[in-house]
């Protein structure tokens, strides 16, 4: 009998150690469901957390792209197709046609048209938000875009200078012919028109004094005077210079009687002189022409630098939540 009441207790002791091992595991398999599910809440969320943080990067990418549509616009207006350039080359022989068609009328058409774009466009650049990862790159692409917007305004303001110059040059014949009378006849018709001419050489050459000028020399004088920084000499003579022969001239001063008197006698008489403008206006024109034309050049490979190191920055970033 107390054999089977032992048997009976060993039995209990069982059931027991049973039924506490079967606690242990549900325990164990609910701990392991709860990790489980957190895990894979925490995965979601990652996964979420990552997918934000793409759209992030990717709203901005879209962003710029909304704005860069006012800069390929500019260029449309402008009339360059920058796309269609297969070198440096092409670009400078479209702007070269540009100064040399109707230089006047294409910067007021700059001003009324093309730059409105850009000055709507600039905004839309400033106003694009972006995570500090590349918020430098951001702030050099907004730079670029007044760069370039500057470039251009400069560019239209000196092409609109030129009215002056192509009005000046025009007289230029005029009062050199005048000045020739004016030292083949003392006929008054010559006078004023001569005077005019004697204060453009005046201009022309500052520095020295006209009337001490043997007047066979003033032609070789004044080529020597555009051989150095040909492009400053360029706008000081089209933009000063020849415009006073559209001033009125004044009575003539005793530099230019004293002139003219010296220059009497078929060997002595100035006729050459009106060529030695025409020609450094002539060679040195080319050089201002290729610095305004680098000015924009180069404000437009800072863009395209740019707009290069911030996309290239972006999409750095998206590929890494991929």
């Amino acid at each position: 009998m107390d054999q089977l009441q032992d048997q009976a207790h060993g039995m209990d002791d069982y059931d027991e150690d049973t039924k506490i091992t079967n606690t242990g595991q549900r325990i164990r398999a609910i701990v392991v469901a709860v990790v489980a599910i957190a895990a894979a809440i925490g995965a979601v969320v990652w996964w979420n957390m990552q997918k934000a943080e793409a759209q992030r990067h990717a709203d901005a990418r879209a962003a710029f792209q909304k704005a860069h549509v006012g800069y390929t616009d500019f260029w449309k207006k402008a009339d360059i197709d920058i796309k269609g350039f297969k070198s440096n080359r092409d670009f400078e022989l479209r702007m070269k046609q540009i100064l040399t068609d109707d230089p006047v009328r294409y910067a007021r058409f700059t001003k009324e048209e093309s730059l409105p774009i850009l000055d709507k466009a600039l905004p839309a650049y400033k106003s694009i938000t972006v995570p500090q990862d590349y918020a430098e790159q951001m702030d050099g692409m907004v730079k670029a875009v007044e760069n370039l917007r500057g470039a251009w305004n400069d560019f239209a303001d000196e092409l609109l200078k030129f009215d002056l110059f192509f009005k000046g040059k025009k007289e230029l014949n005029k009062a050199a012919d005048a000045w020739l009378g004016a030292q083949q006849s003392n006929d008054p018709k010559y006078q004023t028109k001569a005077f005019k001419y004697f204060k453009l050489l005046g201009c022309v050459l500052p520095d020295k004094e006209i009337s001490e000028i043997e007047t066979t020399e003033l032609n070789s004088v004044v080529q020597n005077s555009c051989v150095k920084d040909k492009s400053a000499w360029f706008r000081r003579i089209a933009y000063e210079c020849l415009p006073t022969l559209l001033e009125k001239a004044g009575k003539p001063n005793e530099g230019f009687a004293k002139t003219i008197k010296a220059s009497r006698g078929a060997e002595r008489m100035d006729h050459s002189s009106k060529f030695g403008i025409e020609d450094c206006l002539k060679s040195t024109r080319g050089s201002m022409e290729e610095e305004m034309i680098e000015s924009i050049a180069l404000a437009w490979a800072g863009y395209v630098k740019a707009q290069n190191e911030l996309l290239n920055a972006i999409d750095a970033k998206i590929k890494e939540f991929k």
